[in-house]
């Protein structure tokens, strides 16, 4: 009979708590995709690697507002997503604005060469686009929920 020795278990794994949950968006049928607030994260993510290697006249500047409007983002995801139907398109136009006022920066970073071209696309194919989407979908939701119950009112 083998006896196991104490800290014989298999260590705990060193990935993150969200790519853990990656499997949970693997079993996705095609149709769905990850959240606002889940591509939010992995974009703020990034971004924190990215700031840690700009220069540190823009790290503490642009940088730091880069990650400020995505910490913005997720926070008005989340508030947004709690509201009651009838109050959840202002907040969705809170974080349209604070979006955009992201990708604006996030422009200026590759304009200034802080972002390659190759890190402006890709930001742009797996995060930027899809969000947008997802917003501008969630604001038409909510609207369509506004001006249904003035119709009903």
């Amino acid at each position: 009979m083998k006896v196991k020795k104490r800290g014989s278990c298999p260590p705990e794994s060193d990935t993150p708590l969200a790519e853990k949950n990656i499997a949970v968006n693997k079993n996705m049928t095609k149709n769905q995709k990850p959240t606002i607030y889940y591509k939010l994260f992995l974009l703020n993510k990034d971004f924190y690697k990215v700031v840690h290697n700009m220069p540190r006249e823009h790290k503490f500047s642009l940088g730091s507002e880069m990650l400020r409007l995505t910490w913005n983002c997720i926070d008005l995801s989340l508030e947004a997503n709690n509201l009651p139907n009838s109050e959840k398109s202002l907040a969705i136009k809170r974080l349209s604005i604070e979006f955009d006022k992201l990708k604006l920066r996030i422009r200026m970073a590759e304009e200034i060469k802080l972002l390659s071209i190759n890190q402006l696309d890709h930001y742009q194919k797996n995060y930027l686009t899809e969000i947008g989407l997802q917003i501008g979908a969630w604001l038409k939701w909510a609207s369509s929920l506004n001006s249904l119950s003035a119709n009903f009112s």
